[in-house]
């Protein structure tokens, strides 16, 4: 994205998306005139946008047209121009706001933010078509191999009071896992650490369509983006709402009250204000999670064989 493009944002994209390069008046006129009572209306509603400006921003929009036509690069300009004015439709209305109140510098690096984040939802949903239910079964059965692998920098990075619930459950090995796993989610993607050797494991395990889905030639910071991605889908399979959907207040107050064990009970009651409802959905996941998600049978899900744990009776379920 040009600096000089972006600085005017979405309105100045609508008034100079029809500008051409080398055009002059009459040229201007006779295309005004081809165009349908619909692209005439349209045009006239930016007519009006534009001088509905203070003078100074039209005078700085004028400048910029002459600076565009005017460029050796002017058909470049005019692409990326118009490839900007699309993508901007594409923003929710928050989005646009937030976008066009950052300073010129600030709203490249956001439209960046915007851009990657439009094609990790792609690549989510890509997945999501692709994959077949052995390939989210490899896709656990990778992670919790994972997880066990890098235990102790996952363990230094997980907050006190999760590591202390680790610590004093070593008896509860599904617990542990998903605590484990937790922490991982919560780690920036970019501080992720997959080895090559952790690729070529995965990639063998999964089915040819899902392979392609992860390129060789992807550099590892990607790499490691798409393959969260993948984490991320297999996740939201085990529960309708995902995993990192909002519980009620209503619904988490019943769980804390009526499903948890004691033992989880006192452990939330011991924690700071501000740690609570973090924790209590953090253990609301497992609870649900340690079943396989509804309808989906029970013991699937991102945790190691063992104890299903969680409370003192060990496998006896939750009440529903």
């Amino acid at each position: 994205m040009h600096l000089r493009l972006a600085r005017f944002g979405w309105l100045g994209a609508l008034w100079l998306a029809g500008i051409a390069c080398g055009q002059d008046v009459a040229t201007l006129r006779e295309h005004l005139a081809k165009l349908s009572p619909q692209e005439k209306e349209e045009f006239l509603r930016k007519q009006q946008r534009f001088y509905a400006l203070p003078e100074e921003q039209q005078q700085k929009l004028r400048q910029l047209h002459r600076e565009i036509t005017e460029a050796p690069d002017c058909r470049e300009l005019e692409q990326v121009l118009h490839r900007y004015h699309q993508w901007l439709k594409t923003l929710q209305p928050g989005e646009r706001a937030e976008l066009l109140s950052l300073p010129p510098e600030r709203r490249i690096e956001r439209i960046k933010q915007l851009l990657e984040a439009q094609e990790l939802h792609r690549f989510r949903q890509l997945t999501k078509a692709t994959f077949n239910d052995n390939d989210i079964r490899q896709i656990f059965d990778w992670l919790r191999e994972y997880t066990k692998t890098h235990e102790k920098e996952l363990l230094a990075i997980m907050p006190a009071e999760r590591r202390k619930s680790y610590e004093e459950r070593s008896d509860d090995l599904r617990y542990r896992g998903w605590l484990l796993t937790s922490t991982l989610l919560e780690q920036d993607v970019t501080q992720l650490r997959i080895s090559s050797e952790e690729v070529a494991d995965l990639l063998s395990r999964l089915s040819p369509p899902a392979r392609k889905l992860l390129p060789p030639e992807t550099d590892p910071q990607q790499r490691n983006r798409l393959i969260r991605a993948w984490i991320d889908v297999a996740l939201v399979s085990l529960f309708p709402r995902g995993p990192r959907s909002s519980v009620s207040q209503d619904e988490l107050t019943h769980f804390v009250e009526k499903e948890l064990s004691d033992r989880d009970r006192a452990y939330l009651e011991g924690l700071p204000a501000e740690a609570f409802r973090r924790e209590a959905e953090r253990l609301y996941y497992y609870y649900k999670y340690r079943e396989g998600g509804p309808g989906r049978g029970r013991g699937r899900g991102p945790f190691p064989p063992g104890r299903r744990g969680g409370t003192p009776e060990g496998d006896k379920t939750p009440p529903r």
